[in-house]
């Protein structure tokens, strides 16, 4: 199996700007909370992106009750932070309060291809749409 064609393969090519678009979209006081029912890969994975490379304080829940929501957001106030929901699914952020919703990353991104057993060969894309909300302080 040829290794080289894909020495020049650069992962997630293009990620890093889409990372900062969504960091000018929320801006510097941002607290992230990925909102994912069923904690798939979507907060789990970016949440430390967000965290890493923005500085956000991020964190990922497969709980969307209200009052928890409401626990942390409170907390991240209290720190001169502002609360942003986001999920994979648009329709769960203004169930949770969260306006407006935008688009925080929607991509597609180069990849090796996923295997256990061999070297990968081939290159495949990552598809990801992140959508974000503002959360309504509870401070004001």
């Amino acid at each position: 199996m040829p290794f080289a064609p894909l020495a020049d393969l650069h992962e997630f090519a293009g990620l890093a700007d889409d990372v900062r678009d969504g960091r000018r979209l929320m801006g510097d006081d941002a607290a992230v909370l990925f909102v994912d029912p069923t904690l798939g890969s979507g907060g789990g994975r970016v949440a430390p992106i967000y965290r890493g490379f923005c500085g956000f304080p991020a964190a990922s829940t497969a709980n969307n009750d209200r009052a928890f929501i409401a626990g942390l957001q409170e907390a991240w106030e209290a720190e001169g932070r502002q609360l942003w929901l986001l999920a994979l699914e648009p329709g769960v952020l203004p169930d949770l309060g969260a306006d407006p919703v935008q688009d925080a990353i929607v991509g597609s991104y180069e990849i090796l291809e996923l295997t256990f057993t061999r070297r990968p060969d081939a290159v495949t894309d990552f598809e990801i749409e992140i959508h974000a909300g503002r959360a309504p302080s509870i401070t004001e």
